[in-house]
């Protein structure tokens, strides 16, 4: 497995709390001429959803973290509505703080509070699976999908939640329903 020594010095370092440096398809870009052909495959399938191809070993514990906590998530909703969470299980490796996770964002007090809560979950997560590596692929996986994390958190602008708020109070008004 090659390794990118000047490629993954020369980013700049993410943060939760900090603007992008540059976007992530502009990441893909100079991933384009610094990475393998190989590589830059496996980057590209790497998705913050949890929903790329298990192509590497981060992306196999990624996709089972992320859709561990999404079942979890809905096995909560599920009970509180009424339904069988046991659907809902878990039915592959059992990811261990899938549950907690996902308790702690269910019973968050307000939409905003449970987005922080599972972004700060998941960036420990990537911390975690980025552990030790430094100048390889997996940095730039763990790396990419930190960028996707912090394109989604810039969406969120008290402007854009009062847009979005406005959108469905009048879709409700004019409707009756959401």
């Amino acid at each position: 497995m090659p390794s990118y020594y000047y490629f993954a010095a020369s980013l700049p370092m993410l943060q939760k709390d900090t603007e992008l440096p540059f976007s992530p398809e502009e990441f893909l870009e100079l991933c384009s001429m610094h990475l393998t052909a190989g590589d830059y495959g496996i980057v590209r399938e790497a998705s913050a959803e949890g929903t790329g191809a298990d192509v590497h070993p981060v992306l196999t514990c990624w996709n089972e973290f992320s859709t561990a906590v999404k079942k979890e998530l809905a096995a909560f909703r599920a009970e509180k509505i009424g339904l069988d969470q046991d659907i809902y299980a878990v039915s592959f490796r059992q990811v261990p703080e899938a549950a907690d996770i996902a308790k702690r964002v269910f019973h968050a007090p307000n939409p905003l509070d449970a987005a922080t809560l599972l972004l700060d979950a998941q960036w420990i997560y990537l911390d975690t699976l980025g552990t030790n590596h430094f100048f390889d692929l997996c940095m730039i996986i763990v790396y990419y999908i930190k960028l996707q994390l912090l394109k989604r958190l810039s969406y969120r602008t008290k402007d854009q939640g009062k847009e979005a708020f406005s959108h469905v109070f009048s879709n409700i008004q004019a409707t009756g329903q959401l």
